[in-house]
């Protein structure tokens, strides 16, 4: 998320301190509330890009780069819990 206090200087994003990445064909059309959870959270920015370098991945499970390591879950419902985990934030249940 690119906030007020967010730099854009030399192609580079500054004030931001997580960046996940997700691919577009990645479980299309299920993880759309996943995005919009993650792009919700302060000091986060959301990235979609085309290939990641995980061949094959996406057709295999759902998964999400945070902060260049990957996260890899069994279920679309899991991927955003792993998240938040990995970014160090508790998730509600609610």
């Amino acid at each position: 998320m690119i906030t007020a206090s967010s730099v854009i200087e030399d192609g580079r994003l500054y004030g931001v301190t997580h960046v996940v990445k997700f691919c577009p064909n990645n479980f299309t059309g299920e993880l759309g509330e996943t995005k919009q959870r993650v792009r919700e959270c302060d000091d986060t920015e959301v990235v979609e890009r085309l290939c990641l370098n995980y061949c094959g991945q996406c057709i295999v499970q759902p998964f999400a780069i945070v902060n260049g390591k990957g996260v890899f879950c069994d279920q679309v419902d899991e991927l955003y819990p792993a998240i938040m985990n990995r970014l160090g934030q508790t998730v509600s249940t609610q």
